[in-house]
């Protein structure tokens, strides 16, 4: 921070007095007013014709003056002197000493509105308890002048730190660390919102007055002080959250709102992809479609850096999925879909949870035959969410969560981590969910609408390839249909069997120039994803969210391309030594053709354990860790054949 105290070097400066006049600003000077005569048209005019009705010779056009000379002239800009640093300095400082000044009357106002000692004239209450706080218009009036002058001081303050003569950026932003002020800033604002929220609607006035300003406000600071970007932009999207709340009664403003603040929301992600908050808001603003917010939910939760507040938001997910609230107002097969993770997260009972899944299986089967393109547009949705639940939502009780490292605080826990038991149980209802998808997929002949769903399942198992063998069950590789699996892919992909045999390929779109596939930011920021992505993948690619999620034929080649590379999973992977698995599969057939026993586990799936079992197990396995990696080096050198 030595860089930011040249700027306050005695500490922060004092407050001034209200006098305060604020920085001193150029004028604008319009284009109306830098017109002025020339001096020979100044002079006074010697026509006798010039009578009370003529006009001035200075007001005529310049044919009809008395001489070229006075034609009207453009002056010239006037010399200004660069701003020094010193001068920014002080300027700064100056600044600082009245957003301070302002800042704590905000507060102060802020808090007494806040204590409830107002009545309807905006004077004190007199101390009764249980009266209804009201403002009147013109306390409301001084409120509101008072906010925007706060927020004009600190956007002047922004814009100063952010100005030329300033040449270390790192300084700019050092100074707005150490000042707090990015949370200050919001923290104005959001206070002044939340009071007028509460007061709805004797505030929608000032209200909307002060959204619209503040989203000016902060648009300006996005494009002009482009360092905090990500800071900026999800201010923006709260904001308009806030306009929401102001436009309720009028549903086509509301929805105006509703897109803006998606839309940054969305910005901010691109910024940000790893933080599971700005996932949240986006599943608060994706009702009322429950495929929507599972898919946003359970990326908050198993985001590289995950949101713990979404475990008790999800429940508003789920609450009008089992009151049937939903029925009629969605797809059947949305409604599905939330039901049976809502039963896994709960922890349900076995035989309503049968149920549930049995009703997702023939509205899925349905769907796929009746409506396929809807099926593949929700299809990387349905796959993040259904690869979340082998993930047990990122619980601390996972040992796969444990494996990628996963982030855990002290929340609300899920109703299957009562106890161990019970979470041995989610996991295999989250076995039974993913297999369930993948037969009732598989079955059908063309599954090109279906690719999305397996492009992110299978970068699922490869990223969890990636990891130590003692860190992942076995159960995870090999409890699914390996043969009917690559026969599928074969037949969507157009892609010659060879191509399964080659080394390991990069990815053909993955050079300079490729655009990702709609499912590459959906699996974006996911505490597995990064396994899978290249780095740096997404820096060249300009679209907006609207435009990428838009189905293309080079889309549809590029997944057969991927999913037939031997960058993916097509058979799980070499069997560890015997002394870690119950049994060794047969390992003397191609990759692509995995032996029967694959399949079989269909229908007798390896014994898992409780996840203590589990754990127990793993440290009688750490001798032959080494030797089970050196083994699948081996295997994988040789182009996965034995």
């Amino acid at each position: 921070m030595a860089e930011c105290d040249a700027y306050f070097p005695d500490g922060k400066p004092e407050t001034k007095a209200l006098s305060w006049s604020g920085p001193t600003h150029t004028p604008y000077v319009t284009a109306r007013e830098t017109l002025i005569r020339s001096p020979s048209a100044s002079a006074p005019s010697e026509d006798p014709r010039k009578g009370r009705g003529s006009a001035p010779e200075e007001l005529r056009p310049p044919s009809e003056s008395s001489s070229p000379s006075t034609a009207w002239a453009m002056e010239k800009q006037p010399d200004t002197k660069p701003v020094t640093p010193n001068q920014l300095k002080v300027e700064i400082k100056e600044i600082y000493s009245a957003a301070v000044k302002v800042e704590a009357l905000c507060t102060e106002r802020i808090a007494y509105y806040n204590s409830g000692n107002v009545n309807a004239n905006g004077n004190g209450n007199d101390g009764q308890a249980g009266a209804v706080p009201s403002i009147s218009d013109e306390e409301w009036h001084k409120l509101v002048g008072l906010h925007k002058a706060t927020l004009h001081e600190f956007v002047d303050f922004f814009l100063a730190a952010q100005h030329p003569a300033i040449s270390d950026s790192r300084a700019f932003r050092g100074i707005c660390l150490k000042y707090n002020m990015l949370q200050r800033l919001w923290q104005r604002v959001q206070d002044l919102l939340d009071l007028m929220r509460r007061r709805l609607p004797a505030s929608k006035e000032y209200m909307t007055g002060f959204v619209s300003l503040s989203f000016s406000l902060f648009t300006v600071l996005y494009e002009h002080a482009s360092h905090f970007a990500p800071i900026w932009s999800e201010c923006l999207g709260d904001v308009a959250r806030f306009g929401m709340a102001v436009e309720a009664g009028c549903p086509e403003e509301r929805a105006v709102w509703v897109g803006a603040s998606r839309t940054w929301y969305l910005r901010t992600v691109d910024l940000d992809p790893g933080v599971g908050r700005l996932h949240h808001h986006c599943a608060i603003l994706a009702r009322p479609e429950p495929v929507g917010q599972l898919f946003h939910f359970t990326k908050s939760l198993c985001a590289a850096k995950p949101f713990a507040g979404a475990r008790e938001s999800i429940a508003t997910l789920f609450e009008p999925v089992f009151a049937g609230q939903m029925a009629g107002r969605c797809r059947e097969l949305d409604v599905a879909v939330a039901k049976v993770h809502g039963m896994v997260m709960r922890d349900h009972d076995d035989e309503a949870f049968g149920q549930a899944v049995d009703y997702y299986k023939s509205r899925l089967g349905e769907s796929i035959a009746k409506d396929r393109l809807y099926c593949g547009s929700i299809g990387y949705c349905m796959a993040v969410a259904n690869t979340a639940s082998l993930l047990s939502y990122c619980s601390e009780s996972n040992p796969i969560a444990q494996a990628l490292g996963v982030e855990h605080e002290q929340i609300t826990p899920f109703g299957f981590e009562a106890t161990a038991i019970s979470a041995n149980r989610a996991f295999d209802r989250a076995i039974a969910i993913n297999l369930v998808t993948l037969k009732t997929m598989l079955r059908h002949d063309d599954t090109s609408p279906l690719l999305p769903y397996l492009h992110v399942w299978l970068a699922f198992l490869y990223s969890l390839s990636q990891l130590p063998a003692d860190g992942v069950p076995r159960r995870i590789f090999t409890a699914w249909p390996w043969k009917l699996l690559t026969l599928a892919l074969d037949s969507a992909s157009q892609a010659p069997p060879c191509a399964l045999e080659s080394g390991e390929p990069e990815f053909s779109l993955w050079e300079k120039g490729g655009l990702p596939l709609p499912e590459d930011y959906a699996m974006r920021g996911l505490v597995w994803a990064d396994r899978y992505l290249p780095d740096g993948w997404f820096a060249g690619d300009t679209r907006d969210y609207d435009e990428r999620v838009v189905e293309m034929e080079w889309m549809r080649r590029e997944r057969g391309r991927r999913l037939t590379s031997q960058k993916m999973p097509h058979s799980p992977p070499p069997t560890p030594p015997p002394s870690t698995t119950h049994r060794a599969p047969a390992r003397n057939n191609r990759a692509v053709t995995v032996h029967h026993s694959a399949v079989q586990a269909l229908e007798t799936p390896e014994p898992l354990g409780t996840f203590e079992d589990f754990a127990r197990r793993k440290r009688y396995r750490e001798d032959a860790a080494a030797q089970a990696e050196r083994e699948r080096k081996e295997w994988r050198r040789r182009g996965g054949k034995s």
